[in-house]
């Protein structure tokens, strides 16, 4: 009867603890509606250059300003409750150099199944965790695929809405659906924790000398039998090559601005510091020579008290 018992609540315990299956279906993608406002997404779309000279995916490098950053950086957990606590100082230096530098992409056709790699694409580092991206435009036609090794017809469709930030792993395949005469405008995608751009993983060849390589995109195609679609892959990695290029300089300009406001705002408080530890000097010193006056005032009547009632003592 003990072991029979004992084999029911083994068995409605192993039922109540989820697959691994189940658990990364149930937090492979995540939408998060509405995370950017019609005006943050106006102004970000302003601020975006896209290369022109490129065949179906479009890049333009732009920096993410501090206040979307500092959400998505709380999204990612990059930062504790504790770390977001600034003084008014420290967001007025926030709102003029916290912004962060990312890539966008207009997408005008569909998407490779793919998994998400880190730049170099070429060495292959596929990204565990997760990654994300904001539509910066809405499209009814278009959608995103989170395949999640599931069946095409089990695949989660999730339509292009503007504002909508998009989380999913990295290592799951997916694809950008894109019919002709749509277009899909994107803030990424990039590694949720460290808001790093990331791109296709390298697909696999048969015959590696199909595989033109490069640093930032690998796409193994027989580029031997169809040489048009060489030279459109060619055109398409030199305008990524250049957006990279231009990504990293605003990075670096980024983190030059940063260093400068950062002593600049150390010397402000050290100054700030300064003149209120004189100030507090001061007000010491002062009270200090109040004291020693009234101190001298009240010798002063008492030796006059004295003094008076000596003389009267003597003419009494």
């Amino acid at each position: 009867m003990r072991s029979n018992l004992s084999s029911v609540v083994f068995a409605i315990l192993l039922s109540s603890v989820p697959s691994n299956a189940a658990a990364v279906g149930a937090r492979a993608v995540n939408i998060h509606e509405g995370f950017l406002a019609p005006d943050e997404i106006d102004g970000m779309i302003r601020g975006i250059r896209i290369d022109s000279d490129s065949v179906d995916t479009y890049y333009g490098p732009t920096i993410l300003p501090p206040a979307i950053a500092n959400r998505v950086k709380n999204l990612g957990s990059c930062v504790s409750s504790e770390a977001m606590h600034v003084d008014s100082e420290n967001a007025l230096h926030d709102n003029e150099f916290g912004g962060e530098t990312i890539m966008t992409m207009l997408i005008t056709a569909t998407t490779d199944l793919h998994r998400d790699c880190f730049v170099p694409q070429g060495a292959g580092r596929v990204v565990h965790d997760d990654v994300a991206f904001i539509f910066l435009e809405s499209d009814s036609a278009a959608t995103f695929v989170h395949n999640n090794g599931t069946t095409p017809e089990e695949a989660a469709h999730i339509p292009a809405v503007a504002g909508n930030l998009v989380r999913f792993r990295g290592d799951t395949l997916h694809q950008t659906i894109v019919p002709t005469g749509s277009k899909v405008r994107i803030a990424g995608p990039f590694h949720l924790q460290s808001l790093q751009y990331v791109g296709s993983c390298p697909q696999e060849c048969k015959d590696a000398s199909d595989c033109n390589g490069g640093n930032y995109f690998n796409e193994c195609s027989c580029f031997s039998v169809d040489s048009s679609k060489r030279q459109r892959h060619l055109r398409r990695q030199a305008s990524k090559e250049r957006a990279m290029d231009e990504l990293q300089m605003l990075s670096q300009q980024q983190s030059f601005l940063r260093s400068v406001a950062s002593r600049t705002l150390r010397n402000k408080q050290k100054n700030l510091y300064m003149r209120r530890s004189n100030r507090g000097l001061l007000r010491k010193k002062k009270w200090q020579m109040y004291q020693q006056s009234l101190r001298l005032h009240m010798h002063q009547r008492l030796h006059r008290c004295f003094l008076r009632s000596r003389i009267d003592m003597l003419f009494s």
